[in-house]
């Protein structure tokens, strides 16, 4: 883990073009190596460098200790029909099921999702519960191990939505998730994004999957697993 923010960084990359976003991050990079001393500073600390003016007042106070490490976050839920929301004020960080609590990631933690990954299970007849399940790729027997192919396409045909402080982040087509890991190895089941999506520290995430509508769900009891992976930030 490295201190990677300079004061000066309150640019920020919302409206910018393919080209100047592309800019404005060399810039950044080439600020945190000058101001620091490191001989590096990745993509994704300059995005987050550049992002400065989304975090909380707190850490902003305390931008020139903050520092980043690599993260994953996670969630398992039952789904059961056409609109599944699988976080809710409610939620607490319970090990097996979620590692965010009442939909908020805690102070100091500013996340920069680079990769998502969705699995699926359904169990049948028995309620084993999200944190039980046998969780398998979606591109894995069209993301359905028991039940009719045409049952199936409800989780292969459907979306997952991603809301942050009422703001839509991401709206993605469950089919989107059979990508590999851009370092190679690992399994297909998962989407890189091209432009990392940022969450801010303390914001109400809401993380809605979306069944193809009119498309009957697998019979028996469904769950669905979404692993986000990326850098945060850490006080």
């Amino acid at each position: 883990m490295n201190p990677i923010f300079d004061d000066g960084l309150n640019s920020e990359l919302d409206g910018l073009d393919g080209r100047a976003k592309k800019k404005a991050v060399n810039y950044a990079k080439r600020r945190v190596r000058k101001t620091l001393g490191l001989k590096s500073a990745t993509r994704a600390e300059a995005i987050l460098a550049l992002n400065k003016e989304k975090f909380s007042a707190n850490t902003k106070s305390n931008f020139a200790s903050l520092q980043t490490q690599s993260a994953v976050h996670y969630l398992r839920s039952k789904i059961t029909g056409n609109q599944n929301p699988l976080l809710n004020d409610a939620t607490d960080k319970i090990e097996g099921i979620t590692d965010i609590s009442k939909q908020k990631l805690p102070a100091g933690r500013n996340f920069l999702m680079t990769r998502m990954e969705v699995g699926f299970a359904n169990n049948g007849a028995t309620d084993i519960g999200a944190k039980a399940a046998a969780y398998n790729p979606l591109s894995f027997d069209g993301g359905n191990t028991t039940g009719p192919a045409k049952a199936a396409a409800a989780i292969i045909n459907g979306e997952l939505e991603m809301i942050v402080d009422s703001q839509v982040l991401m709206k993605i087509p469950a089919k989107s998730f059979n990508e590999c890991p851009k370092q190679g190895g690992g399994s297909a089941n998962g989407y890189n994004f091209e432009v990392p999506i940022l969450i801010p520290e303390e914001k109400t995430i809401q993380l809605v999957f979306h069944s193809a509508n009119d498309v009957a769900m697998p019979a028996g009891y469904n769950y669905l697993e979404v692993v986000m992976k990326g850098v945060e930030t850490k006080l």
